[in-house]
C-alpha cells in the first residue's frame, strides 16, 4: 500500500481524471471476461444484469416527492461509494465476484436479501479498503478526530450551512472539505473536490453553499447511531455528481399504511354530533375516504393528496412574502416586485375555496370539499404556530387571501367560531396575538400527521431556503431569525 512514497512523488505524477462513461467501459469490459456460468443474467441482458440479476438498485432512505424511495443504477450506486478511480471500481468488482459469482447460488433467482447482502457488501469495501487506502495514499496523519466531531454534532450525512457552522469547527470543516470527503452543493449537484488535489493546500476553504454532505465512504461511521433513516438525508441520494434536492417545499406520500387516526385530530366535535360544525357526516368517514381508500389507484384521490400537499407550498410563498415584508419594513429595502410577485403566487395557490359550504355526503363532491378544509386547517395553523398570524389574520387570510397585518385584531370570537366550526381547531385564545402556551395548546390538539409535518416544514424551509434567499445579507438574516421567533 503506498503512504508516504506516494506523497513525496506526486508532484512528479500526472493526475488523471476518468469520466462517468470510462469508469463504466471497465466494470463492462471485466464482466465480459466472467465464463457463462459465473453470471446471473441470460445472454441479450445488458452487462449489470448478467453479472447482478437486476440493473436498479431502491434506496433505503432516500424519497421522491411523493414519498416513494429513489432508485438508481446499480453502476451509480457503486460509484459513489468511490473515488472515481478505475482501481476502486475493479476492486468493488473483484469483491462482489468472489462473494456472490462464484457459487453455485449464482444461477438462482434474485431475492430481496441478495440485493441487500450487495449494497452491505459496497459499504463494507468503501469504508474498509477504498477510504482507509485513499487516506494512506494522500492522507498522511489523517483526522478522524474532525470526521467524528460532524457525525457526533449533525448526526446526519447532510446539513444546512447554519447548523454545520454553528456545531462543527471551522478548521474540521475546511480540512474535511480540502481532502474530500465534505462536499458542497453548486446550483442542484453534489460536487466533492479530489483529496489528491487539496489535501495539503490549506488557503483550500470551505466554499459557501446552502448545504454540505458527507461522502458516501463515510457512511460506515454513522451506521452506530441507529436505523439509516434517522441519519440519512431523505430528500436525495447522496454522492458526487448526483443531484440535490433542498426541502424548500415538504410533499408527503399520504399512503403510508398509517391508520385514519393518524390524520384526525386529537380535539373533534365529539358524540358523532356533528351541529355544532359546518360538516354534517361522521368526519371519520371523510379522513378515511382521503387518506386511506384508494390511494394510489384512484386518480381522484391522487388529486386531494397534491391538494393537500398544495398547503405546505402556500405556507412557503406567505412565508416568503412575510419576509419580504419584513426586511423591506426594517431596512427600507425596495422588495415591491417581490412582495407583488409573491402575492400572486399566493393568489394562484389558494384558489377560489369556499370553507363555509356545508359537507353533507361522502361523496366526490363531499370528499372534495372536505380536502379544501384540510387545505384551509393546515395553512391556518402554519399561519398560528410560525408566521405570527393573528386569529382575525389567519381566518382573513385563507378566506379572502389578506396579507394584511392588523393593529387591533378586531373581531375575535367570530374569527374564533370560523376556525373552529370549519377546521375543528381548538385552544384559541380569546383575543390578541398568540403566546408559546397557546400555540403549545394548538398543536397538542392536532393530528399526529399534523404534529409531524409542520414543524419538520417550518424548520427545514425557514433554515434552508428562506433564509439562505439571495435578496438577503447576512444582517437580514439575523432580523429575520429574531422577527420570526425562531431559536
Amino acid at each position: 500500500m503506498p503512504t508516504q512514497e506516494a506523497i513525496n512523488i506526486k508532484d512528479y505524477c500526472v493526475r488523471l481524471k476518468y469520466s462517468k462513461e470510462a469508469l463504466k467501459e471497465i466494470f463492462i469490459h471485466n464482466v465480459a471476461a466472467m465464463r457463462e456460468r459465473e453470471l446471473r443474467g441470460k445472454q441479450g441482458d445488458s452487462p449489470f444484469m448478467r453479472f447482478f440479476g437486476f440493473d436498479k438498485i431502491r434506496h433505503v432512505a432516500a424519497c421522491d416527492k411523493h414519498g416513494e424511495a429513489q432508485t438508481e443504477s446499480v453502476f451509480d450506486f457503486i460509484l459513489r461509494h468511490t473515488f472515481h478511480r478505475p482501481r476502486e471500481i475493479v476492486m468493488i468488482g473483484k469483491r462482489l465476484y468472489d462473494k456472490f459469482n462464484r457459487t453455485a447460488e449464482v444461477k438462482l433467482p434474485v431475492t430481496d436479501n441478495l440485493i441487500e447482502s450487495i449494497r452491505e457488501q459496497v459499504n463494507d469495501v468503501a469504508w474498509s479498503e477504498i477510504l482507509h487506502g485513499y487516506k494512506q495514499e494522500f492522507i498522511l496523519g489523517f483526522r478522524n478526530d474532525y470526521v467524528q466531531q460532524f457525525v457526533t454534532n449533525i448526526v446526519s450525512n447532510a446539513a444546512d450551512r447554519s447548523t454545520l457552522l454553528r456545531k462543527v469547527s471551522r478548521e474540521a470543516t475546511d480540512y474535511l472539505y480540502r481532502v474530500g470527503l465534505l462536499g458542497s452543493i453548486d446550483g442542484k449537484v453534489q460536487r466533492f473536490v479530489p483529496g489528491s488535489t487539496f489535501a495539503f493546500r490549506k488557503e483550500r476553504v470551505l466554499p459557501h453553499s446552502g448545504w454540505y454532505v458527507l461522502h458516501p465512504t463515510l457512511d460506515r461511521e454513522l451506521q452506530g447511531l441507529g436505523d439509516v433513516k434517522k441519519w440519512y438525508y431523505q430528500h436525495s441520494i447522496i454522492g458526487d455528481e448526483c443531484s440535490f434536492e433542498t426541502p424548500d417545499v415538504v410533499s408527503w406520500n399520504l399512503n403510508r399504511g398509517y391508520p385514519v387516526d393518524y390524520f384526525r385530530p386529537k380535539k373533534i366535535a365529539g358524540a358523532q354530533d356533528w351541529s355544532g360544525t359546518r360538516i354534517q357526516v361522521d368526519p371519520l368517514a371523510l379522513y378515511n375516504g382521503i387518506f386511506i381508500n384508494g390511494v394510489r389507484k384512484n386518480k381522484l384521490m391522487r388529486q386531494q393528496h397534491e391538494r393537500i400537499n398544495e398547503s405546505i407550498q402556500f405556507l412557503a410563498v406567505i412565508a416568503q412574502l412575510e419576509a419580504a415584508k419584513a426586511v423591506a419594513g426594517k431596512f427600507n429595502k425596495d422588495m415591491d416586485f417581490r412582495i407583488k410577485t409573491l402575492r400572486n403566487q399566493a393568489m394562484n395557490l389558494r384558489g377560489n375555496t369556499r370553507y363555509s359550504s356545508q359537507i353533507t355526503t361522502t361523496d366526490a363532491t363531499g370528499l372534495n370539499l372536505f380536502t379544501d378544509r384540510c387545505f384551509g386547517r393546515m395553512v391556518v395553523m402554519g399561519l398560528l404556530l410560525f408566521l405570527r398570524f393573528s386569529i382575525v389574520e389567519a381566518r382573513n387570510c385563507v378566506t379572502s387571501f389578506s396579507d394584511k397585518r392588523l393593529a387591533n385584531p378586531g373581531e375575535p370570537e367570530t374569527a374564533i367560531r370560523f376556525l373552529r366550526r370549519s377546521f375543528f381547531i381548538y385552544g384559541l385564545p380569546g383575543e390578541g396575538r398568540l403566546s408559546s402556551l397557546d400555540k403549545m395548546s394548538i398543536l397538542e390538539k392536532a393530528s399526529d400527521f399534523e404534529r409531524d409535518c409542520l414543524p419538520k416544514w417550518w424548520r427545514d424551509y425557514f433554515l434552508h431556503s428562506l433564509l439562505f434567499n439571495s435578496n438577503y445579507n447576512d444582517e437580514h438574516r439575523r432580523y429575520l431569525r429574531e422577527y420570526f421567533e425562531f431559536k
